[in-house]
């Protein structure tokens, strides 16, 4: 309570600021451990804040807040030393934070449990659901996903519908409707029930709107006879094998994306201080500036590049595209061009798509922009419509990947102007690929789809071939008379020694990593290196800002 009242009056101009503590009456108690508690909290704890709080808000109405303060520290210091007192029980290590760091599913398609860091075995530790609506009792699957993604974030206008539920409450629902909760499978792309027992706070479900539990004036209830009206069918999750970030409405070539991106990271590394000062300083600037000006290399790969939709502003290679909207008649000879035409004046007409059979399965068009709910129910209820959904990218491989590939190709040939750090930033650019890599289809031999039967990467008149030894579990080597003898290093390798060890004191020798390059950073300096490399190439992706960016609006059908 402290840290947030001292946020009244951040910038000391507001010396008349004051915060107002409501206090339940009869809060509700559960009991844990031999010991009452309050919602999250420890009775006891809260009876000792309150009593500290008492005693510190009449001085503090006639003192600066740091004299009362200090009068609270010396007219109640056995109490305040203790309630400040760090309660035993489960903290993260420095060995938790380091296993913490990789968040890709382990050999068996689980998650990290980090339950026993999140207020213990607290019924009220949170998962965060929302609610789609279907026919059946399975979720769609493949293309009959036609609803939005989950709305995570106000960005772009977008509203945040996630709502934030305890696992205890989110439990009581689901035994007494008898009813699913759904989790996203990232490998299968697709919706699976979660059991009860299986849900661990963090989480996002899914929830079928005939659930119940959520009211529009009040919010969560819990109850089944509050139920949010006229949902949308339920859309994908975060698919390692589409790429729905593609989409910002414009076509935008690689090239010119790549250097936006390169211009943004130096910008960045302007402004937190990453100048070449000296050696150390001038190869973090180089690892983030390159891996920017790297990160879609792998784009050019030809199922990347064919899966895009295709359009009358040139051949590419392209790394941003415009939205798709895909429109199916209700009869084969119904003529729905005139229905777009009318609703979309904008909409730039493209290649129908083919089904295995050769088929076109509608019409397709690009739009400058993600179409809202509205706008596509008016389609859809025009005649002649039978169906009109924005169409997925499904390259059915991580672009990033074979940026790696290429890039760790040439960084062990030599000469690169980057360190091996670049290599795992612009794997990691996405969050999809860190730590591991590994195969993503059900017969195996690839590297997050990118097989190795593949070509180079050809760009701008360069071939970059791709390095897939590095995705080996552990290391490539041959035993000789003095022993083994290392040939080529594994992805984990690279990883151990860019965390390096998870206790400071030891001073392990990189094996991969050479010694004057940035090597055992830990996980919160990789984390942020990381992030500025996202930040540049989101940047660099606003279609406002992109350099040579085409919307379909401004190429007419005949160009």
């Amino acid at each position: 309570m402290i840290q947030r009242l001292g946020r009244l009056n951040r910038d000391g101009r507001d010396n008349g600021a004051k915060a107002y503590v409501w206090e339940l009456q009869k809060p509700e108690k559960w009991n844990h451990g031999g010991e009452s508690w309050i919602g999250p909290y420890r009775e006891q704890s809260l009876k000792d804040a309150k009593t500290l709080l008492d005693a510190l808000t009449t001085p503090s109405a006639d003192k600066p807040f740091a004299d009362a303060l200090e009068d609270l520290k010396s007219a109640n210091c056995e109490l305040l030393e203790c309630a400040l007192e760090p309660l035993c029980e489960p903290h993260p290590r420095a060995l938790d934070v380091h296993g913490l760091f990789s968040t890709e599913p382990d050999m068996h398609g689980g998650f990290t449990d980090v339950s026993r860091f999140v207020r213990d075995s607290d019924p009220d530790a949170d998962v965060t659901v929302f609610w789609r609506d279907w026919s059946g009792n399975d979720a769609p699957e493949g293309d009959e996903l036609e609803g939005p993604p989950f709305q995570q974030s106000a960005d772009g206008g977008r509203i945040d519908e996630g709502c934030r539920v305890s696992v205890g409450g989110l439990k009581d629902l689901l035994k007494a409707r008898n009813a699913n909760a759904w989790i996203w499978n990232d490998k299968n792309d697709c919706w699976e029930k979660c059991a009860l027992n299986d849900l661990t706070p963090g989480m996002v479900v899914m929830l079928h709107a005939g659930v119940g539990g959520y009211s529009a004036e009040l919010g969560w209830t819990g109850k089944a006879k509050d139920r949010l009206q006229e949902l949308p069918p339920p859309g994908p999750g975060g698919a390692l094998q589409k790429d729905e970030r593609v989409f910002v409405g414009s076509w935008v070539p690689l090239n010119t994306h790549l250097e936006d991106a390169r211009g943004e990271a130096q910008k960045l590394c302007d402004d937190v201080g990453l100048v070449e000062s000296n050696e150390s300083t001038k190869l973090f600037r180089a690892a983030l500036v390159e891996s920017a000006g790297l990160h879609d290399l792998g784009k050019v790969h030809p199922n990347w590049q064919e899966a895009l939709p295709a359009g009358g502003v040139g051949e590419g290679p392209w790394a941003k595209t415009p939205y798709v909207l895909r429109v199916e008649p209700a009869d084969l000879d119904d003529d729905i061009r005139t229905v777009i035409e009318q609703a979309l004046p904008g909409a730039l007409a493209l290649a129908p798509k083919l089904d295995r059979n050769g088929q076109p399965i509608g019409r397709r068009w690009a739009i400058d922009r993600r179409l809202r709910r509205d706008e596509l129910d008016d389609i859809r209820a025009r005649s002649g419509v039978r169906k009109a959904v924005h169409e997925a990218f499904r390259p059915g491989l991580r672009h990033e990947v074979a940026s790696a590939l290429a890039m760790w190709r040439r960084y062990c040939d030599g000469g690169t102007a980057y360190p091996a750090l670049a290599v795992y930033l612009a794997a990691a650019h996405h969050g999809k690929v860190r730590t591991v890599l590994r195969s993503i289809k059900d017969e195996g031999g690839d590297v997050f789809g990118v097989r190795p039967d593949s070509a180079g990467l050809g760009f701008n008149g360069e071939t970059w071939p791709m390095d897939f030894t590095v995705a080996l579990d552990g290391a490539e080597g041959e035993w000789t008379d003095d022993g083994f003898v290392l040939t080529g290093h594994g992805w984990t390798g690279l990883v151990a020694d860019l965390l390096g060890p998870w206790r400071c004191e030891v001073k392990a020798a990189p094996t991969v990593v050479p010694e004057r390059e940035p090597h055992h950073l830990g996980p919160f300096v990789l984390a942020w290196l990381e992030a500025l490399v996202r930040v540049a190439d989101w940047r660099a992706s606003d279609p406002e800002n992109a350099t040579g960016a085409v919307k379909p609006s401004e190429v007419s059908d005949g160009d």
